[in-house]
């Protein structure tokens, strides 16, 4: 029997024999033996059999498996019929958790591509299901299939040991497995090893690998100067300059076939179109060096169904639904895009302003955006971005004095009575996103019937802090900060807080005003 030491070597070893008779030796003729150990091989290839071993692989595609079950070595051999009993087979430990083999394609062709007959393919959970010779081999080696695994049996052992053992013919399997959509996201490797055993003997592949990339795009809202204003308070006329991070860095040397690249590289944005007014013009995209990236176009869509059938479809597979219009970039070139960013790895960057419509400060309210990365057909998700508008709602009353703030609306003046119009500023929420740059009033009073004399007090209506750390208490007179315009002609004030005042705001202080103006009633 030949040592259980010499296992996994080819060696050659030699023996004869001694007759002696009478004192006499004789010396028979020496034989010589040849040990074989199989080197079966595993590749990991796409379709068009590009090498894809340790490269990223997306959900949906296919590993091409391609095995050598190697019995080359096997040319010429003598077995005997217990040998060739412990049966012929090829195990494939396929990780189930990531992959979906399609059976109906599997291909098993001899080195001069004809097509191997007599070969069986079975699929088992667990090594103890499978045939007690395999399990024995396995074992004698320590090897033990982590799952599930598929196993090529040969169904009459002495007709494939003449048809293709002894004739040292090689076999290739050829093994699709789909990437199941499961993965998505997961940023999971696979790995994918094989054994051939023959004669009782196992003689494992080496193992290959893939991971599945983890696609992490962001979005997040700035001012003009560039800080981030997530969750901030909006002011009116303020741009939103959102920005948008496409994630292409886990697709570094991902390679694909044409049919995956066609489906192309879109974002979309699901902005709020009762909110904001988009400014497509204004669009740009940075690379990772600050260079700006060309080729990709700038579309709006009322709804989703009117986009392209690629992002629908990639959009309904992960039941993603935009609430309304979406703003979409897609790459003019697939192919060339793929080239210079997704296959380099580059985070882009993309800016969309848009400014915040007039009509909502009537109301107030919070608007939110979100925005989508799709790639190959294959669609992630933004964070979503919250910001508020206040209600902004100036009051006017009349009163008689400040000391005397009793309503006088609707009620009859005597002539040349003295009373005070008061306006009641909007109150500005705190944590703003912008500074408060103006802040005023304007009234139009009845020229006819009432004289101004540009006599007037304003106040604060809250607590206001400075950025130097001092508080104005409410009720301060601030007067001294406001500048006035008046035209008594058409009857017309105009208040405004100084420009220097409104700066030293703090961003965390409310602020909130009101002016008397001080009339005389003289028809």
């Amino acid at each position: 029997t030949v040592k259980e030491s010499l296992y996994g070597q080819t060696v050659n070893y030699k023996n004869k024999a001694y007759q002696v008779d009478f004192g006499n030796g004789y010396e028979t003729k020496e034989v010589t033996n040849t040990l074989v150990s199989p080197e079966p091989k595993k590749q990991n290839l796409n379709k068009d059999k590009v090498d894809i071993n340790g490269k990223p692989m997306l959900v949906g595609t296919k590993n091409h498996y391609t095995m050598s079950w190697d019995l080359d070595q096997y040319r010429g051999i003598k077995a005997d019929k217990a040998q060739i009993a412990q049966g012929f087979y090829f195990v494939d430990d396929y990780p189930e958790e990531a992959l979906l083999p399609n059976e109906t394609a599997i291909q098993l062709t001899t080195s001069d591509g004809k097509a191997v007959s007599g070969v069986t393919v079975k699929t088992y959970s667990s090594l103890s299901e499978a045939p007690k010779n395999l399990q024995a081999a396995l074992s004698k080696r320590k090897f033990e299939p982590r799952g599930a695994f598929q196993v090529f049996i040969a169904e009459d052992p002495q007709a494939f040991y003449d048809t293709y053992v002894t004739k040292g013919q090689n076999i290739t399997i050829t093994l699709p497995m789909t990437v199941r959509e499961s993965m998505l996201h997961s940023g999971k490797s696979y790995d994918n090893v094989a054994y051939q055993v023959d004669f009782g003997q196992a003689y494992k592949t080496n193992t290959v690998t893939n991971h599945v990339p983890k696609v992490t795009p962001h979005k997040f809202n700035t001012n003009k100067a560039g800080s981030t204003i997530d969750g901030k308070t909006i002011l009116p006329n303020t741009i939103n300059y959102y920005k948008m991070v496409l994630d292409y860095s886990q697709y570094k040397d991902l390679v694909v076939t044409d049919d995956t690249l066609a489906k192309g590289f879109y974002m979309v944005d699901d902005y709020p179109e009762e909110a904001l007014t988009l400014n497509p013009d204004g669009v740009h995209i940075m690379d990772k060096s600050g260079n700006l990236v060309k080729g990709v176009s700038v579309k709006t869509y009322a709804n989703l169904s009117e986009a392209p059938k690629v992002i629908q479809e990639a959009m309904a597979k992960r039941q993603f639904t935009p609430k309304g219009a979406i703003q979409v970039l897609s790459a003019d070139n697939p192919k060339a895009f793929y080239e210079t960013y997704v296959k380099t790895g580059q985070t882009l960057v993309v800016t969309l302003p848009m400014t915040i419509k007039n009509e909502l400060t009537k109301t107030g309210g919070k608007y939110e955006n979100t925005a989508y990365q799709i790639d190959f057909g294959l669609a992630y998700v933004t964070e979503t971005v919250v910001n508020n508008v206040p209600k902004l709602d100036p009051q006017k009353d009349v009163v008689v004095d400040l000391s005397q703030k009793k309503s006088l609306d609707g009620k009859s003046l005597a002539m040349n009575q003295v009373f005070n119009y008061r306006l009641v500023g909007a109150r500005i929420p705190a944590n703003r996103a912008t500074p408060l740059i103006d802040y005023r009033f304007n009234d139009d009073y009845d020229e006819s019937h009432d004289a101004y004399n540009g006599v007037y007090k304003a106040y604060t209506l809250v607590d206001v802090t400075l950025k130097d750390g001092s508080v104005l208490p409410k009720g301060t007179e601030v007067t001294k900060y406001t500048l006035q315009e008046v035209d008594t002609s058409k009857g017309t004030v105009t208040i405004r807080f100084d420009k220097d005042f409104l700066e030293g705001l703090a961003e965390k202080s409310e602020f909130q005003a009101d002016v008397y103006l001080q009339m005389k009633r003289f028809v």
